[in-house]
């Protein structure tokens, strides 16, 4: 379906890149989800490599830490710490290497992430999104930025779904198109950046037409082709939303939202360029 009218349809993803695990990455089953968890770095995504806990509590690896500069805050908590002053975490250097020679063992329990259809709420959608479609102004609509969610929100498990866009010529405004998720406590009325500091976690394409990621740091994505249809990956255990080239299932970008957690996340979507069309 488009974005006009608001409708999805479900589709089901081409086979899984693979995790660290080596098998497909669709996460834990539910009764061995922490022990998969409690063994990845929240930074690097991968099994942690000599960890190491801040006095915050939270655990990097090593070579994560060293890349954080002499003052930084915590990348989970945003407390002010000094990696320096850093400990070695002994206890979780031998649960992970537990969790490495378990791996062959766990196959099994390795689901493949399920593709979700995504509904957009009517509701929340800028007027000019809908055609033929007269707009009521209720709370929870934006009525600035023309952006819209998706109905249904996400605060457990894995969920994924894909789109695709067809561009006019890029003029002016703040990006031409970005998906991702939000928070659902975004805010609905006036104009924002499209920021983690607003609550979003996506990438797009810019007015200048490069491909970015609307987050903390708004980096240029380097792709090696072409993207045709956008992969958007949420894992609600480990708090991240990861994005994928869904032709090649090549990782584009991986976003930490960890700083909302418990809060329900929403497929997000904002088109900035008039004859913008997403499709799922």
């Amino acid at each position: 379906g488009e974005l006009s009218p608001l409708e999805t349809a479900p589709r089901l993803p081409p086979k899984g890149s693979r995790g660290w695990w080596g098998y497909k990455r669709g996460g834990f089953a539910p009764d061995v989800a922490p022990l998969g968890q409690e063994a990845t770095c929240p930074l690097c995504l991968d099994f942690f490599e000599q960890p190491m806990v801040l006095s915050c509590g939270h655990n990097f690896c090593r070579h994560c830490l060293a890349q954080l500069g002499p003052e930084a805050s915590c990348p989970q908590c945003r407390a002010k710490v000094e990696p320096s002053s850093a400990c070695p975490n002994w206890a979780l250097a031998n649960m992970v290497r537990l969790v490495k020679r378990l791996r062959p063992h766990l196959k099994k329990v390795f689901v493949l992430c399920p593709a979700v259809p995504v509904t957009l709420n009517g509701s929340t959608a800028h007027p000019q999104l809908i055609k033929y479609q007269e707009c009521l102004d209720v709370p929870e609509r934006f009525d600035q930025e023309f952006c819209v969610l998706g109905s249904e929100g996400f605060t457990t498990g894995w969920h994924c779904w894909e789109v695709s866009s067809r561009l006019p010529f890029v003029g002016g405004g703040k990006a031409c198109w970005a998906v991702g998720v939000a928070k659902e406590s975004i805010r609905r009325k006036g104009t924002f950046q499209l920021s983690s500091q607003e609550g979003i976690w996506a990438v797009g394409k810019s007015v200048r037409g490069e491909m970015v990621t609307f987050d903390m740091y708004h980096q240029k994505l380097s792709l090696q082709r072409p993207l045709q249809r956008l992969r958007v990956r949420l894992d609600c255990e480990v708090r991240n939303v990861e994005f994928l080239d869904a032709e090649t299932e090549a990782s584009l970008h991986i976003s930490w939202v960890g700083s909302v957690r418990g809060e329900t996340l929403r497929p997000f979507f904002y088109l900035g360029q008039e004859g913008v069309t997403l499709s799922m």
